[in-house]
Parts: structure tokens; C-alpha cells; sequence
């Protein structure tokens, strides 16, 4: 196991979604520069939002990428102080282009899809993700704002391109989700643990785990059934600071191949130190991925309210 830093690209910009409140001055700009345009890379730019102080935030939008047909193979995710994530989901039922939403609700990411996720490590040589034009896009950007000020924000997602004919094994996310979990007031080792059965035969090259700052642990096992599950993550003490910088296992030099049908159980568990409930967004319980063998994202939700 080895931990790495997940380094949190299109020009669409979108006029300011949250209006300066009147009289307010001490506004704090956080917003991440837009890169100078590069016909070798896809830049997908965020509209800009103000989060208040205290704020736990996150803002979906709608676009759509009408760039030629491509493949990226190196993902770079471009947020602000306070910024938890940015990423790039797909969906199957857009919104007119540049609508901007809360999004923090499970019900709010019933039709999304991871797309761009990051990982901690680029794909290696000959591996590319599949980009169509005309794909339907949502822009996810989730901020914590802990200061005193409000904060200006604005984040950007940079795609390495590569000629479609130059990839030879195609590669995508695969997420795991649960959107259901609460965590009672000053409760100690709560657990979150739901199996997902793999689809399709597929690889793994890279494989995490996410939680927030109240995790305790977190385990992903794989088998061909429930009793026959081998643990191929293991944080037993998870840290604050793995919140955006997790640990993950590197299977690059070789895969870990999966077959179809495959038991792929996900355990989280939590202390809440807090005098009130807390469940998703402000703390999560996921499993995230690169995987090969499909051009299609792969996820698991549970708990998931649909609209």
C-alpha cells in the first residue's frame, strides 16, 4: 500500500452562480487560475460560487463536451483552500447545459456516474479513457468552508488527451457508494458494510478508500462469494488527513484481474465525537477505482434515494 497524494480539462466558464451578499467586502479568493489554452489538454472550468463561512457545500453542473472524439489517460484535479473535491460524473439525464445545483442529497446523484475521478496515479502508457463528443458532463466541485470569511471559488479539471488509435487497453472509474448511513450522536465504532457483485470481468490498476475526518477504519475484501472474501485493502487506523489524502494500492505493473460475479464488500467504520447526527456528505463511506477491460464506468450505490 502506498499513499499519495490525490492532486485535486474544454474552456467552459460560467458567470458567478452565488451573488456577493450587499455590503460584503472580506470576501477571501480562493479560486484556482485557469490554465493558459493547450490543444493537448481538455480543461473543464467550474462556474464560480461564494461559500460562507461554516458552509459544507457542493455544487453540481451541467455541461456537455463538444470537443472531436478523444481519449485522456492523465487526470489533474485543480481546487482552492478549503476544497474537498472536484470531479467530472457523467449522466443519464442531463440538465439544459450550465444549470448549477446543490447537490449534496443522495436523491440529487441518483443519474450521475463517476467519469474523471482522482486517483493518486495516471494511467500507464497505452491506457486511455474514452471521450465522445457530445457526452452529457456534470462539473462536482464540494467545499468546507472552516475560516471566518467567505471564500470565492472556482475549480478546474485538466484531461491529458491521446489519439483514440493510440489506446490499447481501454480504462475508466469504478465507485462504490453509501448514501444511506447516519451516525448517532457521540456513537462509537458505527459500521457501514454492503457488498457489490462485479458485473463483467474486469482489472483493477488502482484501488482506495474514502472517509472523512471522523473514520476509524476501512476495509475492502473480493471473493467468489460471501465466504470467501480475502482482504485486498486494509487501512485498520484511518487519519483526518486522509480525507483527501488516502492511502491506495498500485496494481499498474500488474493488474488484479476480477471475474464476473465477484463478491466486492466494503467496510466503513466511524467515532462521531459530535452532539449531533451526522450522514452524507459531511462524512462518506466509498470505495473508488481505475479499472480496465470496459470503456463503461462501473458503480455500486446503496442507500440512494431516487427522484
Amino acid at each position: 500500500m502506498k499513499t499519495l497524494a490525490a492532486v485535486f480539462a474544454f474552456g467552459f466558464a460560467l458567470a458567478a452562480c452565488g451573488p456577493t451578499p450587499p455590503g460584503e467586502t472580506n470576501i477571501r479568493d480562493v479560486r484556482v487560475a485557469i490554465p493558459d489554452a493547450d490543444p493537448s489538454f481538455i480543461d473543464f472550468v467550474t462556474p464560480e460560487q461564494i461559500i460562507e463561512p461554516g458552509q459544507d457545500a457542493m455544487f453540481c453542473t451541467d455541461i456537455v463536451y463538444k470537443g472531436e472524439e478523444t481519449a485522456f489517460r492523465d487526470m489533474k484535479f485543480l481546487q482552492g483552500k478549503f476544497g474537498h473535491h472536484v470531479i467530472v460524473l457523467a449522466t443519464s439525464k442531463p440538465k439544459p447545459e450550465g444549470t448549477t445545483y446543490d447537490c449534496r442529497s443522495g436523491a440529487s446523484m441518483a443519474d450521475l456516474q463517476p467519469f474523471a475521478i482522482p486517483t493518486g496515479a495516471e494511467f500507464p502508457q497505452g491506457y486511455g479513457s474514452y471521450l465522445p463528443t457530445g457526452t452529457a458532463l456534470v462539473l462536482q466541485m464540494h467545499y468546507l468552508n472552516t475560516s471566518s470569511t467567505p471564500i470565492l471559488v472556482r475549480d478546474v479539471v485538466r484531461l491529458q488527451k491521446t489519439p483514440v488509435a493510440n489506446v490499447q487497453n481501454w480504462a475508466t472509474a469504478y465507485a462504490t457508494n453509501d448514501y444511506g448511513f447516519k451516525l448517532p450522536p457521540g456513537a462509537i465504532d458505527v459500521t457501514s458494510q454492503f457488498d457489490c457483485v462485479i458485473p463483467q470481468d474486469l482489472e483493477l490498476l488502482v484501488l482506495g478508500g474514502h472517509m472523512h475526518e471522523n473514520g476509524a477504519s476501512f476495509k475492502i475484501e473480493m471473493g467468489p462469494n460471501v465466504q470467501s472474501l480475502k482482504t485486498i485493502y486494509d487501512v485498520p487506523a484511518w487519519k483526518p488527513e486522509y480525507r483527501d489524502t488516502p492511502p491506495v494500492n498500485l496494481f499498474t505493473t500488474e493488474t488484479l484481474k476480477v471475474t464476473k460475479g465477484t463478491v466486492f464488500r466494503t467496510t466503513c467504520k466511524w467515532n462521531n465525537s459530535t452532539d449531533r447526527e451526522i450522514e452524507f456528505p459531511e462524512e462518506m463511506c466509498a470505495a473508488f477505482a481505475s479499472i480496465t477491460g470496459t470503456r463503461d464506468p462501473v458503480t455500486c450505490f446503496v442507500g440512494l434515494t431516487q427522484k
